[in-house]
């Protein structure tokens, strides 16, 4: 049930960061765009998983909506897709994926959800104007990375993956995180032109809530058992903030 839940919510917090990047720059989310997105976002994180052909089921939805995307979104697709071969490495080992580069494995996965959320859905003239809402994205995701692997830094450290947190610890690990909130909240400031400043003061206030409550997620005796689900949840206060305000 827990497996199920977090696919699930992971393949919503694409589709909802896409629909938000449509709705902050025009356009609307079609049915190939949101099928091949959320499918392949499901296939992405169940690739490592010992179920992983049930994966291959879905494939044929990721390849007919594939087809049916506009061209440049086909290529826009061809980056994300790059970092997770790169990141996984050879089938089986992942001897030479990134995963096993404690600064790379992090911004590996926000380069290809930045590039998933941000580039994919949006027309490529559109690209230069989201300069802001990318460094926003790219340290957020960034930031929530490091955080699953400072709940996996046991896990981690037992099997040998040289992580982050394995070699900073916790409050090595929180120093960078906090650093990547000041990065977000600029990544909004470089915004405030375009979309005004009720937004700007929402979408700050909304990096300040997923500071705090990320946070509160890894305080001294707090139930870690769905913790890596509230992490992944945190990915949707940026998508609520636009959807109220615009």
């Amino acid at each position: 049930m827990k497996a199920v839940l977090k696919l699930t919510l992971t393949a919503f917090c694409a589709l909802a960061m896409a629909w938000q990047a449509h709705r902050m720059y025009g356009g609307t989310v079609k049915l190939p765009e949101a099928v091949f997105l959320g499918v392949a976002t499901v296939i992405v994180y169940h690739f490592s998983l010992p179920t992983r052909w049930w994966a291959a089921l879905l494939a044929p939805a990721v390849a007919v909506s594939f087809f049916l995307l506009e061209p440049e979104q086909q290529f826009a697709a061809l980056l994300p897709f790059a970092l997770w071969i790169l990141y996984i490495g050879a089938p089986g080992t992942g001897a030479w994926g990134l995963r096993r580069l404690p600064w790379l494995k992090p911004l590996a996965v926000a380069l290809a959800w930045m590039a998933a959320t941000t580039l994919f859905p949006l027309p490529t003239e559109l690209w230069p104007q989201t300069v802001g809402l990318c460094i926003t994205r790219l340290v957020l995701v960034f930031a929530l990375a490091l955080a699953y692997d400072l709940h996996d830094q046991a896990e981690d450290h037992e099997g040998g993956l040289p992580t982050l947190a394995v070699q900073l610890g916790a409050r090595g690990v929180f120093r960078v995180i906090r650093l990547c909130w000041v990065l977000a909240a600029l990544g909004v400031l470089l915004d405030a032109g375009r979309f005004g400043m009720a937004l700007t003061v929402g979408r700050l206030a909304g990096v300040v809530l997923t500071a705090w409550l990320l946070e509160r997620l890894f305080r001294p005796g707090s139930d870690a058992s769905w913790r890596k689900i509230a992490v992944d949840a945190l990915l949707l206060v940026q998508p609520a903030i636009v959807f109220f305000f615009i």
